[in-house]
């Protein structure tokens, strides 16, 4: 490590002392510093305090040889000291030292680019720099891209990362070389689309210490598209076709020193979520399974009934991994777990409580949730409690994982071949002047292991007419969606339009796990008798089915009115009646609703908000209500001046919760912003009563650094008595 730390700074200072003269130029950094300090309280005793100092830094050199060559040179480093001391008085003190020297070079022209580089990070877990607390990872790379214009792209590229640490007996030692070819190409045409994508990927992981000692894992991955788009009947006619196909196939070979359980994660398809209920089917929340643990989801444990989801390819499922972005352990949940093959008829398959542990490979902490083992298409979990805050903050969900756990003996080999096609058809025509007709189609299917390419390729296309799935292996799963629909609209007058839509959506497999279909029909009226006034009425009804047998009716209207009620006074009122029956339970509910937004410029520099919804579902046993109002001012007195006042009133179900905050933002001096935010909160339900406020204040040192203090306060009383102090000191600077 001294060796590269020296050589770097070698190569440094001989291009100074060569004369470079731009040097100063090409040299850039940052250097970011960080000091907090948070104490929490429950009835006036301590229960915890958190000290932390987090410090980061950054050095680049980047230089052009000649036009066409260029290296860098980069230097990270990072210091963290954390102490946390419990409610016994016990101190614990964590460091935690990372140095990462990298060079990279580069070759670039107009047809090609080629790179190589190097990368190290040496990480202690210790204050001094002993070998006891290191571990390493090594990153050699080379990469060649050829990108000639109007002509397929080719990418070769090589990756090699170690890591090893240096105890007597080690705990790590790990290699991985990575190979990937790909080539991209897209069609210069306006009327015809037509690309594809082709990537193999080959790794090849060793490790000399765990059950594993080899894993080989050969992928190959096509995308393509077929589009055309075209017009007829001069030009009264449009018509579009897409043909979408992803074909992946992925051997793995896993080579065991012994017999044992292997965790293997299943493929996730995408995330789902649901926050309202009753809650049958789930909304995509892609945001789960992107891989990123600081994603904002909104996804918060502080309420009850949060219905989380992911769904994968047919497969068996043991355990979900649940992740939130909170540094800390949050209390314990209790999840319950649910299995589904069509994200509507979902069964509990058991409950768990589970307190949350740190997954020391991303640093972050998540729920573990154990189950026996199922298979199914869709798993979702649901907090039947709520968890308090987390170092000043609500508990956020960010990723949902899945797994199973299989045991393992020799060697362990698993080819998958999977192959999605998708095709959309659209049409629309006018007939007569006032009168527009749209069509649309859509098939979706994804199959897994099928007997032969030609075989799944000739299935989709026959699918488009048919619910035939043919293939005898007993491997091979096929699921298939379609959407078909017409929409009519007649422009009846100027004022005046009339809007017929049906749709049909259909789901089956070749398993007879899914078959069910969802029949919509809507007409809606839409008329505007005024320039500031804008109507419209619809009738909605949605018909389910599952197995040719009729699951469900829902029907609504829905009356939408937008007003300019006077000069820079909008507003728009929403008003809907809804009836479900389900037939498979015998139970029927109605849902009455009003919501409404005003918005007002009540002078240039002070505007307002009104927004309220009421809410009603009654059914034979239950009847919930929600109500919520709440109305914001907004004054801006000056450019340099803003102030917000928010009033909310909620209601669900008798439990009223009242809320006021103010947002106070100052910039006094143009190198200095002031901001102040105070909220306090009366509820019903515990914590009775919240106050919390913070602030922050920041300083612009001319362009290369900034200073910011931020300190918060929070105290929540009820059952019993929270209270939490924050108090945090930035310097950044740059370079």
């Amino acid at each position: 490590m001294k060796k590269t730390i020296l050589l770097i700074t070698g190569i440094i200072a001989s291009l100074h002392c060569c004369g470079v003269p731009a040097i100063a130029n090409d040299l850039s950094g940052w250097a970011f510093i960080s000091k907090n300090i948070n104490k929490t309280y429950e009835n006036d005793i301590k229960t915890s305090e958190t000290d932390s100092l987090n410090q980061n830094y950054f050095l680049r050199l980047n230089r052009a040889v000649t036009p066409a060559v260029s290296y860098e040179l980069t230097l990270r480093t990072n210091i963290l000291d954390r102490t946390e001391t419990g409610s016994s008085g016990v101190s614990t003190t964590n460091y935690q030292r990372k140095l990462e020297p990298a060079i990279d070079l580069s070759l670039r022209n107009h047809i090609y680019d080629v790179h190589a580089g190097y990368r190290r990070l040496e990480n202690w877990e210790s204050a001094h720099l002993s070998n006891a607390t290191r571990d390493t990872q090594v990153l050699y790379y080379t990469r060649f891209n050829l990108a000639p214009r109007e002509l397929p792209s080719l990418l070769i590229q090589y990756n090699r990362e170690e890591s090893f640490d240096y105890l007597p007996q080690p705990k790590r030692d790990d290699t991985s070389d990575q190979y990937t070819v790909s080539s991209s190409y897209v069609l210069p045409t306006k009327d015809l689309d037509a690309r594809y994508n082709i990537t193999y990927l080959h790794d090849v992981d060793k490790s000399a210490i765990g059950l594993t000692s080899k894993s080989v894992s050969d992928t190959f991955t096509t995308n393509y598209a077929l589009g055309y788009a075209g017009t007829g009947w001069n030009r009264k006619a449009r018509y579009t076709a897409t043909y979408l196909g992803n074909y992946s196939r992925n051997k793995l070979r896993k080579y065991l020193t012994q017999a044992g359980v292997i965790l293997f994660q299943r493929t996730a398809l995408g995330g789902l979520f649901a926050n309202i209920p009753p809650v049958q089917a789930l909304a995509p929340a892609p945001l789960l399974i992107n891989g990123s643990f600081t994603d904002n989801t909104g996804i918060m444990l502080n309420t009850p009934s949060q219905h989380i989801g992911i769904w994968i390819s047919f497969d068996t499922v043991d355990r979900l991994y649940v992740y939130y972005s909170n540094n800390g352990v949050a209390n314990p949940v209790t999840w319950q777990v649910y299995t589904s093959n069509d994200n509507f008829n979902w069964a509990l398959l058991t409950t768990r409580s589970v307190t949350p542990v740190l997954d020391s490979d991303t640093g972050f902490y998540r729920y573990e949730i154990l189950f026996p083992a199922a298979s199914a298409n869709y798993f979702k979990v649901v907090n039947t409690n709520t968890v308090p805050m987390v170092n000043g903050s609500n508990v956020e969900v960010t990723e949902i994982e899945a797994y199973n756990a299989e045991l393992v003996t020799g060697s362990f080999s698993n080819d998958i071949t999977s192959f999605s096609h998708g095709m959309n058809f659209t049409a629309s025509v006018q007939p007569v002047e006032k009168v527009n007709l749209s069509f649309n189609y859509s098939m979706d299917r994804r199959d897994q292991n099928p007997e032969s390419i030609f075989d799944s390729i000739s299935g989709a296309f026959g699918n488009i007419f048919t619910n035939s799935i043919s293939g005898d292996n007993s491997d091979f799963r096929s699921s298939i969606s379609r959407n078909y629909g017409m929409t009519a609209t007649w422009y009846t007058h100027t004022l005046f339009t009339t809007t017929l839509r049906l749709q049909r959506n259909e789901n089956f497999d070749n398993k007879n796990d899914t078959d069910f279909e969802n029949n919509t029909y809507n007409l809606s009226f839409h008329y505007v008798p005024l320039p500031t006034l804008d109507t419209n009425l619809s009738f909605v009804r949605n018909d389910r089915f599952s197995f040719n047998t009729k699951e469900s009716t829902h029907d609504a209207v829905l009356v939408t009115v937008g007003a300019e009620l006077y000069d820079n006074v909008h507003m728009i009122t929403d008003a809907s009646y809804s009836e479900s029956r389900i037939f498979t339970t015998n139970t029927e509910s109605k849902t009455y609703m009003l919501n409404g937004t005003l918005d007002a410029l009540i002078r240039d520099d002070l505007s307002g908000t009104l927004t309220f919804n009421l809410s009603r579902t009654d059914s034979a046993s239950t009847s919930t209500t929600s109500k919520e109002v709440l109305t914001i001012l907004n004054y801006r007195p000056g450019r340099f001046v803003n102030l917000t006042g928010n009033f909310r009133v909620s209601d669900l179900s008798g439990d009223v919760t009242i809320t006021e905050t103010f947002i106070a933002d100052w910039l006094p001096f143009p190198a200095i912003r002031l901001n102040v935010n105070y909220e306090h909160s009366d509820a019903d339900i515990d914590p009775l009563v919240s106050d919390s406020v913070n602030g922050y204040v920041i300083w612009y040192i001319q362009n290369f650094a900034d200073l910011r203090f931020s300190s918060s306060y929070t105290r929540q009383t009820g059952t019993s008595k929270r209270e939490s102090y924050d108090f945090n000191t930035n310097l950044n600077c740059r370079f």
